[in-house]
């Protein structure tokens, strides 16, 4: 077995077995993916043979991130996803990351505990179909997003936050800043940062966001258990759907969880 940057016929084969686990990808994402420039992934393969597996992993500066591992179900239960897991970690580490996150199901926690991974909160995912017909508005600036975000994770995610811009605008309420990532259905509220954490600043921006949606589209959110803000979801029209832990080895960010709000993606990147 050996390890493979995926091709575009293992993408296919990706797309239909995160589909049949119910997976969450939206096209933006599987952009970055393919492309591998900020995002970096990982096949394990026989030769001649489908993929066993599939991994994806980010760096900026000493924050390295896991994501998308997954393991076709007739492979599963041979180590695929251990020797996918230990191999991403190796090159995060070995790239300068000195803390790693990633999201865990209450079936992959103790797999992680054993790498040296520890919980450092959990994440809700939350979800809502927009009322509003993708009405425009003013956007605020990116950089004052990016520099919020770096306070909160202890390092910069210029690259990945600029790549996800063309399709996605700023908001701001206040202090409170938010990426609105917009897709034809499926839209992606993160990351959001609140250094006050005011109430009032964030049910605004959870209107504004509803607003430029377009109409009957969702809208999904990766929401920190310790933020404050679930209340305000449920007012706003939202569901909560689903809940994982946050996992973190390494020495956790300095003050992720005074501000930080939401994650960036569905788990996948921070």
């Amino acid at each position: 077995m050996e390890f493979h940057r995926p091709t575009e016929e293992d993408w296919d084969f990706f797309a239909r077995i995160a589909l049949d686990e119910g997976w969450q990808v939206p096209r933006r994402e599987l952009e970055l993916l393919r492309d591998g420039a900020v995002v970096r992934s990982l096949t394990l393969k026989r030769e001649g043979a489908s993929p066993l597996g599939f991994v994806s992993l980010t760096r900026s500066g000493a924050l390295g991130w896991i994501g998308n591992l997954i393991v076709p179900a007739a492979h599963r239960g041979r180590g695929c996803g251990g020797l996918l897991f230990d191999k991403a970690l190796e090159r995060l580490e070995a790239d300068g990351a000195t803390t790693v996150g990633l999201t865990a199901s209450a079936m992959g926690r103790p797999l992680y505990e054993k790498k040296g991974f520890r919980a450092a909160g959990a994440v809700q995912r939350w979800e809502a179909r927009a009322p509003g017909g993708g009405r425009e508005l003013p956007a605020a600036s990116l950089d004052e997003l990016i520099e919020l975000d770096a306070g909160s994770w202890g390092s910069r995610r210029d690259a990945l936050l600029r790549t996800l811009m063309p399709s996605s605008c700023v908001l701001a309420s206040g202090a409170t800043r938010a990426l609105l990532q917009r897709g034809e259905d499926m839209n992606i509220l993160g990351p959001w940062l609140s250094p006050e954490l005011c109430p009032r600043e964030n049910r605004l921006l959870l209107v504004q966001a509803l607003e430029r949606c377009r109409s009957g589209s969702r809208l999904l959110c990766d929401l920190l258990e310790s933020s404050p803000v679930s209340t305000l979801m449920q007012a706003a029209g939202f569901e909560r759907r689903s809940r994982v832990d946050l996992m973190l080895r390494g020495t956790a960010p300095p003050a992720f969880h005074n501000r930080l709000v939401a994650l960036a993606s569905l788990g996948s990147l921070g």
